[in-house]
């Protein structure tokens, strides 16, 4: 849904195609491929990404791609291999690693090894690479477990047998080999078995010792976090809150941070400050949705997520003020005409990431929460060489936040110097860093 290039290699037939804008459903193609994502890799330089995460591209039937019917075979309604190795070449000359969805958990109903199954019932070698309740085997009935309830296209696979794991770790060693990929997202990692994700594991850091394993986890995770499985995960719970806080406003400020400390004190620091921390994602309704269009509540949401630590993860489009609902329609095709984006917005944006990039201090700096009130909070990021002094309004009407000793310092995103003395005022809706030199 990002962009259609010309001249692809993608095999696809026009008439099948829904306009580019229209109303996603949980059928419908756009005609995206992955020459339109390189044609973009720009686009995407500029805005400051360092790393793309793409749903699954290997062939399946279905639009998500979430029911792989081959993993060695990147579908052809997106492309070629020959254009995912231009892709993945391009995008590492412009600094942006690459992260593939892997779909462990299930396949599609037409895997072959599936197909095999449905043929030839006991008899069939595979027989055990699935969870099947009873012989024959039936689409119709979905006599088999499944991935949620009943789904009879995506059949659960069996990673207690030794074939599918060695498959699975062939697969994910092809594409680091063949593409240099830099690792993958898991998806429901939950489900996915400690040891597989150890053996795993192995197998990526001896393909590329600095590929990245990150897991869709929706809760807790620490059991996969302990240094032998998952490098990090998709921070859902960071996620929720901040919808529940910035954008709905059912959470009081307390309750939030209650949220993040528990979710800090449940990880080691060096895992707390590699998590995904994302707003919106693929399978939940946008930010700027979930707070009622209201751009100012996504510009603020934004900047703390910029601010705090973690890795910033952006959904496409959020940063243009892409709007969604519920999936499928938070699968919107983007915009790139620019009379049609919002400049300030992505403004904004660009901004954001600039400083994370330029104040190393953002990403390693050690986080302290210096006070929280009704609708404001105030908490330091601190290093070695640099101080960042970070306060927050989310009240409609001015607030003044008290200090404990003088500010002087620089207004990190618009330069200006700062200097308070025992009070900090913000106008309503607003955020103010001040970097602080040692």
């Amino acid at each position: 849904r990002f962009h259609r290039g010309e001249e692809s290699d993608q095999v696809i037939e026009e008439t099948s195609l829904a306009p580019w804008g229209a109303r996603p459903t949980a059928k419908n193609h756009f005609g995206g491929n992955i020459k339109g994502i390189t044609e973009k890799i720009p686009y995407l330089k500029e805005l400051g990404v360092t790393l793309l995460y793409f749903t699954p591209l290997f062939t399946s039937s279905s639009n998500h791609k979430y029911n792989t019917k081959d993993y060695l075979e990147i579908d052809p309604r997106f492309g070629s291999l020959k254009e995912t190795k231009e892709l993945v070449r391009l995008c590492h000359e412009a600094g942006i690693r690459v992260v593939f969805d892997a779909v462990f958990n299930h396949t599609g109903h037409d895997f072959f090894a599936f197909q095999d199954v449905l043929e030839k019932g006991e008899e069939s070698e595979y027989a055990d690479w699935f969870h099947i309740d009873s012989y024959p085997v039936s689409l119709a009935k979905a006599n088999y477990y499944t991935f949620a309830n009943r789904v009879s296209y995506m059949p659960k696979v069996n990673l207690k047998n030794q074939g599918i794991r060695e498959y699975f770790l062939k697969v994910a060693k092809y594409w680091i080999r063949e593409v240099g990929i830099d690792g993958y997202r898991l998806d429901v990692c939950d489900e996915l078995s400690h040891d597989f994700l150890k053996d795993l594991r192995k197998a990526v850091k001896e393909e590329k010792e600095d590929a990245v394993l990150i897991g869709e986890i929706m809760h807790e995770a620490e059991t996969f976090l302990d240094g032998t499985e998952l490098d990090s995960i998709m921070n859902y719970p960071f996620r929720h809150a901040m919808v529940d806080t910035f954008a709905r406003e059912e959470l009081s400020l307390s309750e939030f941070f209650q949220v993040l400390l528990k979710n800090q004190v449940l990880y080691r620091e060096d895992i707390t400050a590699q998590m995904l921390n994302l707003l919106g994602s693929h399978d939940v309704p946008r930010f700027l949705t979930e707070s009622g269009g209201n751009k100012k509540k996504l510009m603020l949401a934004t900047a703390f997520q910029f601010l705090y630590k973690g890795v910033p993860y952006v959904y496409y489009g959020d940063e243009i003020g892409l709007t969604g609902g519920k999936d499928p329609l938070c699968r919107k095709t983007m915009i790139f005409e620019e009379d049609r984006q919002d400049e300030k917005l992505l403004s904004f944006f660009k901004t954001m990431i600039r400083l994370r990039k330029d104040h190393p201090v953002l990403t390693h700096g050690h986080f302290t929460l210096k006070s929280v009130e009704e609708k404001t909070f105030h908490f330091t990021r601190e290093d070695d060489k640099d101080r960042v002094e970070v306060f927050f309004n989310l009240a409609p009407d001015e607030r003044r936040v008290p200090l404990d000793k003088n500010l002087h310092g620089i207004n990190l995103y618009t330069g200006e110097e700062v200097d308070a003395d025992g009070s900090c005022v913000l106008s309503g809706q607003s955020f103010l860093a001040v970097l602080v030199k040692k």
